[in-house]
């Protein structure tokens, strides 16, 4: 292989987007789409908000959390080398709010135990999906991804002695 084939092929290799990345962006905008359609149908029918007794407010908040979810992880998938921390900060400030929702349901001692179970079940998804989001976004080599740019010699962070690219898992 020549150098400036040599230099591509490293280049295509560099910002390859780890899988992992993948996964957690693609869960994130499909969890943010479903919440955005549940939103538009509560919004739709004012009848269904007064049954849920959901605020204005609360609603705005909702509809701005899911599009931040969804946004961030789109320009994370781009390759923005802040997006992953806007990501990560919108997946925690996202999940978290679900994860302390749902143990606010739960505090009534006389709680129906199905209901109870169900409760539960919310906390531990919203606490793997956050899980899955610090995984995919802290890990080495989403930080390589992120820290290096198309062209290797145009990089100020490349360096020559850096080990071999690892499989993009």
């Amino acid at each position: 292989m020549t150098p400036p084939e040599s230099a591509r092929a490293t280049a295509a290799t560099i910002r390859k987007r780890p899988r992992r990345l993948w996964a957690a962006a693609l869960m994130n905008i499909a969890i943010g789409l479903l919440s955005l359609t549940m939103l538009t149908l509560i919004i739709a029918r004012p009848e269904l908000r007064e049954q849920m007794g959901t605020s204005s407010a609360g609603l705005a908040l909702a509809v701005f959390l899911g599009s931040a979810l969804i946004v961030s992880s789109a320009l994370a998938l781009f390759g923005k080398p802040w997006a992953r921390y806007l990501m990560l900060a919108a997946a925690t400030v996202y999940y978290g709010t679900l994860v302390v929702q749902n143990l606010q349901l739960m505090s009534p001692p006389d709680l129906a135990e199905p209901f109870r179970q169900k409760l539960i079940t919310n906390v531990g998804r919203s606490l793997l999906e956050l899980a899955i989001n610090a995984w995919a976004l802290l890990s080495l080599k989403t930080r390589r991804y992120f820290e290096r740019s198309p062209d290797p010699a145009a990089s100020p962070r490349h360096h020559r002695d850096d080990p071999a690219p690892e499989s993009n898992g």
